[in-house]
């Protein structure tokens, strides 16, 4: 007991008291405690908020929006206009590189001395053929006019298969028909679309004035048309379907139990369609990409009765009623 005593006691004075502790102990420990919050405070400091960042993210997407907003704007005002020298030098560089495309060059290769190949290429700058009587005369002046020029359509090259009734044209959009930027407008492609379909309609010798516009045309849009580029038109006839089915039986009454009298259910009414002449078509890129698919339908009543020869009632869809 003694000896438990003595230790105990001798521990208690090896634990020096406060007032006895090493100068400056109690003081580093109360300026670390003292700098800790100052410490933790700087860290906070050096993180940045996630405000900032998102901040940091829409102003530079609002100045990448805003030069693309710019430059389309620039594009359109300060656009050479049609006619002007400026224009014709854009288009003349325009016409170079549609020369140098492949596929211009092995249609024009498929022409024979006399014209009268499988591809023949078409005339377009004003009129559809270089006759006498359509020389001065306009056609489609709202494609060739108003939509014309480096920022509208540009420079178009056309080709015509007399064997297959087939129209291939390469044509140009310029950033003057863009409805969004560097996006074409839908109206755009679709006066495109009715041009190349009424030169279908009325082949290699006619002017396409005398072609009324379609009854229908519907158009599909698989993939966004950037403007400022180079693009292939296909046009072709909707060949006829000449199946000649039986037609359905006449529906049982809904109601069978009333008189015919009584019968009130809606019955379908027979109608004789019109025969139509259907064309269809597409936009695709240089690559081969569909961009557009289009399907324009005219009456046969409007279209011009020369164009109405024994072949193409046979071969194309244009449905002839009988007495």
């Amino acid at each position: 007991m003694a000896f438990n005593r003595l230790w105990h006691r001798s521990f208690r004075l090896s634990i020096p008291p406060r007032h006895l502790a090493p100068p400056g102990t109690r003081s580093r420990a109360l300026s670390i405690q003292s700098k800790a919050p100052a410490l933790e405070r700087r860290a906070r400091r050096r993180r940045i908020p996630w405000r900032y960042v998102a901040a940091l993210l829409s102003l530079g997407t609002g100045a990448a929006v805003g030069t693309a907003a710019r430059l389309w704007l620039t594009l359109r005002t300060e656009a050479p206009f049609p006619g002007t020298e400026e224009d014709d030098v854009a288009l003349d560089a325009l016409a170079d590189q549609i020369e140098e495309l492949h596929i211009v060059k092995h249609l024009r290769a498929g022409e024979d001395n006399s014209g009268k190949g499988p591809w023949v290429e078409l005339d377009i700058k004003e009129n559809m053929t270089e006759t006498a009587t359509d020389r001065d005369k306009t056609i489609r002046p709202f494609t060739r006019r108003v939509m014309g020029g480096i920022q509208g359509l540009g420079v178009q090259r056309a080709f015509w298969n007399s064997e297959t009734r087939e129209l291939f044209a390469v044509v140009w959009i310029g950033p003057r028909l863009s409805g969004w930027p560097t996006v074409a407008h839908g109206g755009a492609i679709v006066a495109m679309f009715q041009d190349a379909m009424s030169r279908m309609i009325a082949g290699p010798h006619m002017p396409i004035d005398n072609i009324p516009t379609p009854a229908s045309l519907s158009v599909t849009y698989a993939r966004p048309t950037f403007t400022f580029d180079l693009y292939i038109l296909r046009s072709s006839f909707a060949r006829p379907d000449l199946s000649k089915d039986a037609p359905a039986p006449e529906p049982a009454p809904a109601k069978s139990w009333l008189p015919s009298w009584k019968d009130l259910t809606k019955k379908p009414t027979s109608t004789v369609s019109e025969p139509t002449m259907e064309v269809n078509g597409t936009l695709e890129s240089l690559d081969g990409e569909i961009k557009v698919r289009a399907k324009g339908v005219w009456p046969a009543s409007a279209v011009p009765f020369q164009l109405f020869d024994q072949r193409r009632l046979q071969i194309f869809n244009i449905r002839d009623q009988e007495p």
